[in-house]
């Protein structure tokens, strides 16, 4: 098929390294991929080589140039792919097929630009049951709503290199609560700070990878709380997520709002065992008790209690990250490329 895949979004979190996984297995599958981004978008370098790019700037959900822009790429396509709402709202006058990812599970279409918006002839691709309720509420009637989870890359499944607690800055023998994430208000990484002290693991030490604009808080908040903690920054690329997680003893995840969080699913894959907060998509991923533990969203107290469980209990670390490894499978690439090829012929066909 022929298919135009856009993103408004010029920075590298989820929803990106979504696109590209699945723009990469498709353009493997002899599919013809065209993906329109801003201009100097970190996804842009991590691309294959085989996939078209156009650049395309787009000011707000109304910018008429922008969408035009759009139309243009779209001429000579069998679908349009949108990763991003403003990509919905652009794509919605490219005059082909359009199907939209619901990639959050924040309240869709507020206000009467966005109930225009959700109520128009657009299919939705929902990454989580939380995502479609959200889409059905804002109006999107279920046989428009399908689901295409998140996809974790092959290499998370692979044994992972040895020896990178030196690299950030982690003593050998300590037992290590990290998580991957954009240091964002949503992650509620401030709290994830406080409930690891409350936790009182001896000798502990927590690895937050990431960058974001809550560096200098989470920063304060681990002074105030005595946390020994490594702020490395930014991974960088796949290979240094998967180092990070080989450096984990335990995966946490405090975030009061996600999707279906790539990072979460990197580390089932990975056999790192995990303790989740139960927003979004996680429930979906996380079986509580059988391949993780859930805690409620902004519970501090459930938090450190579940981390102190897991940290005293290697048996039941190992069995939850066997169940993991065994959940994980249902979000490998190919699968989830399979379930949007399906969805794309229906589509086009249409």
């Amino acid at each position: 098929m022929r298919l135009l895949f856009a993103t408004t979004e010029s920075g590298w979190r989820g929803g990106e390294v979504q696109l590209t996984l699945l723009a990469a297995e498709l353009s493997r599958r002899g599919h013809a991929l065209r993906v329109a981004a801003p201009p100097g978008a970190a996804l842009w370098e991590r691309l294959p080589a085989a996939i078209e790019r156009a650049a395309v700037r787009a000011q707000n959900d109304l910018d008429l140039r922008a969408a035009l822009s759009l139309r243009r790429l779209a001429r000579d396509r069998d679908l349009v792919h949108a990763f991003t709402a403003r990509a919905h709202a652009l794509g919605r006058l490219s005059g082909r097929p359009l199907l939209v990812s619901r990639l959050v599970g924040f309240r869709a279409g507020k206000g009467p630009l966005g109930r225009l918006k959700y109520g128009g002839a657009a299919h939705f691709a929902a990454v989580s049951r939380q995502a479609a309720g959200e889409l059905q509420r804002a109006g999107v009637a279920p046989e428009r709503i399908s689901f295409v989870p998140s996809a974790v890359e092959e290499r998370f499944f692979e044994p992972a290199p040895g020896g990178v607690r030196a690299s950030l800055g982690l003593p050998e023998g300590a037992f290590v609560v990290g998580t991957v994430a954009a240091l964002s208000p949503e992650k509620d990484l401030c709290a994830l700070v406080r409930a690891f002290a409350r936790a009182k693991l001896a000798g502990a030490r927590l690895l937050v990878v990431g960058e974001g604009p809550e560096r200098a808080a989470i920063t304060a908040e681990a002074e105030r709380s005595g946390v020994a903690l490594s702020l490395p920054g930014r991974a960088g690329s796949p290979e240094g997520v998967r180092a990070a997680l080989s450096a984990m003893d335990l995966f946490a995840l405090s975030s009061r709002a996600e999707g279906l969080p790539t990072a979460l699913l990197e580390a089932m894959a990975a056999g790192v065992p995990v303790v989740a907060t139960a927003v979004g998509g996680v429930p979906d991923a996380v079986a509580d008790g059988e391949t993780g533990l859930l805690v409620p969203p902004g519970d501090e107290t459930a938090l450190a209690g579940a981390i102190a469980r897991l940290g005293a209990d290697a048996p039941l670390r190992a069995r939850l990250a066997a169940g993991a490894r065994r959940a994980a499978d249902a979000y490998r690439v190919a699968t989830v490329a399979d379930a949007a090829e399906r969805l794309y012929e229906r589509l086009a066909t249409r």
